[in-house]
């Protein structure tokens, strides 16, 4: 573990504090793929020896092939097609009708990092999530117009921030 010291002030409050920064992780760790910028990152063509895409639905692999023909697309229709995935990422591009598939290759992998990308049918997949400093930004905002009607403020916000309707909607939705 690799960390930082500083001082921690909260309503007039000072405390040490210790700020991770780095962390090693012995076992492998699940990633959250559902924005369009992360799910295009995992499509290029760098490192792709050391990727696997499995495919549960039809036509994922056909798609994903179109989209760039060297990437390594597994199918996987029954348990009997889940075996040792030897990889370093290990990439679920979409998801399986029973969950037992799922857990047969997790369970089966040596892989150190696993990808599940759900890709939302009405396209609510968000272009880029909002960062830390967005929400500092907005909370900020927030604090200083009370009572903050967001359907009037909107617009402005996204102007103002250079965020897309889909950051603010997430922000608010999902924290404030």
């Amino acid at each position: 573990m690799v960390g930082e010291l500083s001082i921690n002030e909260w309503n007039n409050m000072r405390k040490p504090q210790l700020r991770i920064v780095d962390l090693k992780i012995g076992h492998w760790q699940l990633f959250d793929v559902r924005s369009r910028a992360e799910w295009e990152k995992l499509l290029q063509t760098d490192g792709m020896a050391d990727k696997v895409f499995v495919c549960f639905q039809k036509g994922t692999r056909e798609k994903l092939l179109a989209a760039n023909a060297n990437l390594v697309c597994a199918q996987i229709q029954s348990i009997g097609d889940c075996t040792d995935a030897a990889t370093k990422d290990l990439i679920f591009a979409d998801m399986p009708d029973d969950v037992a598939l799922l857990e047969a290759l997790v369970t089966n992998t040596s892989a150190d990092r696993i990808y599940l990308h759900v890709e939302a049918k009405n396209g609510n997949a968000i272009a880029s999530m909002p960062s830390r400093e967005h929400f500092a930004q907005l909370y900020a905002v927030l604090k200083k117009h009370q009572p903050f009607p967001l359907a009037q403020n909107m617009s402005r916000l996204c102007k103002q921030f250079s965020w897309t309707d889909d950051q603010v909607d997430f922000m608010f939705t999902r924290v404030f």
